[in-house]
């Protein structure tokens, strides 16, 4: 458990708790999470500033708890996508399972996904980013062997270079584009998340296959 967080000891106070963390996963949808207050926090989450400080040291103090939270979830979706894969037929049906679970983890609440992200990125915690660099690296090598079952379908003179740029090119794109769609690069970017979709499994499949 974190050292920096006081767990709670009744009922009570897990639902304050719990109200808290609700309250700022639902300002995220609209919101920046350097942009919120605890003030707003609390307001939304109808307790106190006294009841916030006696679980959280600080606003940041949340995305522990909140990013414990989301890989909960991510393993679930993982769990939901490899039974999904294992009943594709085809080259292009996985590149839409895999496409479409990047859109739907990167651009379910994207200010949410882009504050985790980060926090991961920078965790001061060496054990948490080496578990972070693990189940990523885990999940990689699982989509890596599903795009090249389907081998035969790959016309690319290099499958596995293929698949690892390909996959790379998906990621990164439902990275920039859904979490910072304010950047420079993405910025004059106009497309909506199922054209996003649409657009690069047609990029996927026309790299594997050129």
């Amino acid at each position: 458990m974190n050292k920096h967080l006081h767990p709670p000891k009744q009922d009570r106070s897990r639902e304050t708790q719990a109200r808290i963390l609700q309250a700022t996963a639902g300002i995220l949808v609209k919101e920046s999470f350097e942009s919120i207050s605890v003030r707003r926090i609390v307001y939304e989450a109808g307790t106190s500033i006294g009841s916030f400080y006696a679980r959280f040291p600080d606003k940041n103090a949340l995305l522990s708890v909140l990013y414990a939270e989301y890989e909960e979830q991510l393993q679930v979706r993982l769990v939901q996508l490899e039974e999904s894969v294992a009943n594709a037929r085809s080259l292009e049906e996985i590149a839409e399972l895999i496409v479409h679970h990047f859109v739907a983890t990167f651009g379910e609440i994207p200010n949410l996904s882009r504050a985790l992200y980060e926090y991961a990125a920078r965790s001061p915690k060496r054990s948490e980013s080496k578990k972070f660099a693990l189940r990523r690296q885990k999940q990689y090598s699982f989509l890596l062997d599903a795009l090249l079952s389907f081998r035969a379908e790959i016309t690319h003179s290099d499958p596995e270079r293929a698949v690892n740029l390909g996959l790379y090119f998906v990621t990164v794109t439902c990275r920039n584009r859904l979490l910072y769609p304010l950047a420079p690069q993405t910025r004059t970017l106009k497309i909506s998340k199922e054209e996003l979709k649409l657009e690069l499994v047609r990029m996927l499949i026309g790299y594997l296959c050129n």
